[in-house]
């Protein structure tokens, strides 16, 4: 059953508040501290995140060109972003936050307005044709994200188990039957079982036949591995935020029964585009 207009709406708020609160809470030095987004820091990642609602919301873009780029853009949509957030690397920060605000109410505002037919029209998303509201799940998801990054780097946890955060997990497990029998190349007859310790928590098996990876809701007999992570090393993984090769060995992955088709599969969590 798709999302609703309320539940969507509901998710957005949970998100943008967290994040209303958490950047009227940083200190001026906090703002430019370094992310797991290469080249970003916390501010950069403000700033995207206002940049795309503003783009969203008909709002006109600054006027800036950064010259050069940098090595870490890599197409349109990279560079789009970086002429925009360097922009706000030339402001101070109070604009940053103001300018984040008055964006969070014009886009509650305009959201609590749209009918179901606006929400139903067509709509680009960055993960193929949809509808307005199908990009919506997408927006829950990257402020989420983002969100994170910037708590990992000021050491400010929190937001974890708001209804973005089930929603932006929820989603991206969605890949893992690929991962398991495509990426990991596990063979028929095996079995993955990973399991979420929290704070969202979350157990999805996946059996491999005929080549193709299935969730099914039990096992016949005890998996082939068992893997277990918390929430945000699940996080980290699954939007690439980390190398696995330095995550494997940290602790925060336990690996149980075949350790080298388990290793596989968490190499190859990373669904982001």
């Amino acid at each position: 059953m798709p999302p609703s207009k309320d539940e969507t709406i509901a998710k957005l708020r949970d998100v943008w508040g967290s994040l209303d609160r958490l950047a009227d809470g940083l200190l001026e030095e906090e703002w430019e501290l370094p992310t797991d987004c290469p080249g970003w820091t916390v501010r950069d990642q403000l700033a995207h995140l206002l940049t795309g609602e503003s783009l969203v919301s008909g709002e006109s873009l600054p006027d800036h060109k950064m010259d050069p780029l940098p090595a870490y853009v890599r197409n349109d949509l990279g560079e789009f972003n970086e002429h925009a957030i360097d922009h706000w690397r030339t402001r101070p920060i109070h604009e940053l936050i103001a300018a984040w605000h008055a964006m969070v109410r014009t886009r509650l505002a305009d959201l609590e307005a749209a009918t179901d037919e606006d929400l139903a029209k067509d709509s680009w998303t960055p993960v193929g044709p949809g509808t307005v509201l199908d990009f919506l799940q997408v927006r829950i998801l990257d402020h989420w994200v983002h969100e994170q990054d910037i708590r990992r780097a000021t050491g400010r946890a929190g937001g974890m188990e708001g209804s973005a955060a089930a929603h932006t997990i929820d989603r991206l497990l969605i890949p893992l039957p690929r991962v398991v029998a495509k990426s990991a190349a596990a063979p028929d007859g095996a079995s993955v079982l990973l399991e979420i310790a929290g704070p969202v928590r979350r157990q999805v098996a996946v059996s491999v036949a005929e080549g193709r990876g299935q969730v099914v809701q039990r096992l016949s007999g005890a998996p082939t591995v068992r893997i277990r992570m918390d929430t945000e090393a699940f996080l980290i993984l699954a939007t690439g935020r980390r190398d696995p090769e330095t995550v494997l060995p940290s602790g925060v992955v336990t690996l149980e029964g075949d350790t080298e088709l388990g290793a596989a599969v968490v190499r190859n969590l990373n669904i982001m585009i």
